[in-house]
């Protein structure tokens, strides 16, 4: 009884967890739930933990990728026992790493300052960066993004990013245990150090120089439901409406969502030579999302239309959107779902950067916004980042406001704004410190209508990534290790007195 009571103790405090992530941002809740239950099983065995972790990090996922289902049944088509299915699937995965990172610091440390400062923080880098790179890596809801409208959070991303917010985390959450074990100065020395950080280092931009003048931008949020998105019907109202949003625009920069225009650009070819023409004419740049094929293959694309024409093609596909990372075998299964946008390829050539006049953009669609060091690659030697996507898919779910979050925190990272412009919202002007310049909310048809100073130069994290905090995670597990190895003859030893 006690165990299933543990068990869902620690499912509904991973639930709740997601109040701290955007929309609600209620992060000092979660800081203080995640640090409670900490101290709840502080004495517990390693395998104990393991199991823990995995009912905390179990609730932690069902609660905030349930986007999921919506996008494979409503959306996508699939029956609702299977769609139910691959959400389980998903959160019990990504509940797995949290659930090692666990075992393993409990294994390494007995409860006290080293397990919750040094122990723990430092497996969860492992277990993060696991999460991140096997099977292409699913790294949403990374718990760093707690802290991203925390003050201060842009003096700490450019440093390290959003894992060094992770590892703040977990210094925060040992506040609880470590006070109620009666160590009041290692569980306020990282707090304290924390925040005297915060109030001193620089910010973002301060790592960036202003590139150029100012540069006037419109986003054009089309807001076509995805129910309605693919119908053949509504091809050429499509077409027609994104046309007349943008011809009365004069900014050298115009972006529409990803896939604005939901076909191949074959079908759509002459259009295309139309808005290429008028946009050289007014030595604008339009950004336009459309599908092309290449062999009966297709590729999510953005061409850029004007004076520097080019083309980039998004290479971090979304699984269970655009494809669906089962095995061979399985493929009848995923055809039988007939969905109107399955399998989509990566291996077409691209440009790196797309230009508007003589500003280097470096582009990411929708979920390739969500890796942190990709991104951070692709931005070197960018002077403004545009993020298009597609959050239709997640209509009624936290999930369009957690991908907001998520495209601020890379903004704060590298020290440039960042254009992100959504089918149906939430488009946004972000500033180089992750801050909202303007937004046209969810479900509204419009443009919004901004003005960006591109930059140049490098954050730390842009030079050196997570290189410094894996390197200290791997030190402390290594010395932990060597700890633990010494310490067992003399546990050893004890053991029959202690019977």
């Amino acid at each position: 009884m006690r165990q299933r009571l543990g068990g869902l103790y620690s499912l509904a405090s991973g639930a709740l967890l997601v109040l701290g992530f955007a929309p609600l941002g209620w992060w000092p809740l979660s800081l203080l739930l995640l640090g409670a239950w900490l101290a709840c099983w502080a004495s517990a065995r390693p395998g104990q933990a393991l199991r823990q972790g995995f009912w905390l990090g179990l609730g932690l996922y069902l609660a905030g990728v349930s986007w999921v289902f919506v996008s494979v049944h409503v959306y996508g088509g699939a029956p609702a026992w299977m769609a139910v299915i691959l959400v389980l699937a998903l959160a019990a995965y990504l509940a797995s790493f949290l659930a090692l990172a666990i075992g393993a610091a409990w294994w390494l440390c007995p409860p006290g300052a080293l397990r919750w400062l040094l122990a723990l923080p430092a497996c969860w880098v492992f277990a993060e960066h696991a999460r991140g790179s096997i099977l292409d890596g699913f790294p949403w809801l990374g718990l760093g993004y707690l802290l991203q409208p925390a003050p201060g959070a842009s003096a700490l991303l450019p440093l390290g990013g959003v894992a060094l917010l992770g590892v703040a985390v977990w210094w925060l959450a040992a506040v609880v245990p470590l006070l109620r074990a009666r160590r009041p100065v290692p569980a306020l020395a990282p707090a304290a150090l924390l925040m005297a950080a915060a109030g001193v280092l620089p910010a973002a931009s301060h790592y960036t120089q202003a590139r150029g003048a100012p540069l006037p931008a419109a986003l054009v949020q089309g807001n076509m439901p995805q129910d309605q998105k693919w119908l053949p019907e509504n091809l050429l109202p499509t077409v027609e409406l994104y046309d007349a949003l943008t011809a009365p625009l004069t900014q050298p920069l115009v972006i529409w969502p990803e896939v604005a225009i939901p076909a191949s650009r074959f079908r759509v070819e002459g259009w295309f030579r139309r808005w290429q023409e008028q946009s050289a004419a007014r030595g604008q740049t339009l950004l336009a999302g459309v599908i092309t094929r290449q062999q009966e293959r297709p590729y999510n694309t953005v061409y850029a239309l004007g004076p520097r024409p080019g083309r980039y093609v998004k290479q971090q596909l979304v699984p269970f959107g655009e494809y669906f990372p089962v095995p061979d075998w399985m493929r009848p299964v995923v055809d039988w779902l007939e969905l109107p946008i399955s399998d989509i390829r990566t291996d077409m050539a691209a440009d790196r950067y797309l230009w508007a006049g003589d500003t280097p953009l470096a582009l990411s669609i929708c979920f390739e916004s969500v890796f942190p060091h990709k991104f951070a690659r692709q931005a070197q030697g960018s002077g403004l980042l545009v993020n298009v996507t597609n959050d239709a898919w997640f209509a009624g779910t936290l999930a369009p406001q957690q991908h907001l979050q998520i495209a601020r925190t890379r903004a704060a990272e590298t020290g440039r704004p960042l254009l992100r412009v959504a089918n149906t919202g939430i488009s946004a002007a972000i500033d180089a410190n992750g801050g909202l310049e303007a937004t046209l909310p969810w479900g509204q048809r419009g443009v919004l209508e901004t003005t960006v100073q591109p930059r140049q130069g490098q954050t730390p994290y842009m030079r050196w990534l997570d290189a410094p905090l894996t390197w200290w995670a791997g030190s402390m597990l290594l010395l932990l290790l060597a700890r633990r190895v010494v310490s067992i003859p003399a546990i050893r030893a004890r053991a029959p007195d202690e019977s």
